[in-house]
């Protein structure tokens, strides 16, 4: 019973998208407000569903997908395109890292995983430097860019929300902008 009510609901969210015209950027934009905004009011367990929830292996690279995706739109013009290295880390740690580098067209895998030992007491420092204060107790978590001379990395906190697909086409907004105002200067 519950896989056919998803399976109805899966096949009428296609058609509210297809109704609208929805770009697959869109439709991704509103899968994951609905389930990190809307769905956790719902069950009124938003506190506890965004704060507690924690990305996966899998949820960072589709992320880094995404990413990708995105970003080599822009570059496969110029011969180029941006790879990954989803940054694995030993226990449960609070930041996750991915390390997106511009290569040649075809010259390598686009998401890899590479599985690092516990660093939690520098990740700790950072994951405090991270949250900021906007308004009386209202906080938000920055993400952390690190630009290299091929590359760049992401470092973020490890909520499952901050490594979504929708986080991803933002993240990459924020970094074409980034890179268009440093050639202004």
């Amino acid at each position: 019973m519950g896989d056919e009510i998803a399976q109805k609901q899966t096949m009428l969210d296609q058609a509210v998208y297809r109704l609208y015209g929805l770009s697959e950027q869109e439709v991704l934009l509103v899968q994951d407000a609905i389930e990190y905004n809307i769905k956790p009011i719902l069950r009124k367990e938003l506190r506890a569903s965004n704060a507690r929830a924690q990305a996966t292996t899998d949820d960072i690279q589709s992320y880094a997908r995404r990413m990708c995706m995105q970003l080599n739109g822009i570059l496969r013009y110029s011969g180029q395109e941006i790879t990954s290295s989803v940054i694995s880390f030993s226990g449960r740690p609070l930041l996750n890292a991915c390390r997106f580098t511009q290569n040649d067209v075809g010259s390598n895998e686009m998401v890899s995983v590479v599985h690092l030992g516990n660093i939690n007491d520098v990740i700790d420092q950072m994951a405090q430097n991270l949250r900021t204060e906007v308004a009386d107790h209202i906080y938000v978590q920055r993400s952390l860019r690190v630009y290299e001379e091929d590359g760049f990395w992401i470092i973020k906190g490890s909520q499952k929300r901050l490594w979504s697909e929708s986080a991803a086409l933002n993240d990459a907004d924020v970094v074409v902008c980034e890179h268009m105002d440093n050639l202004e200067e």
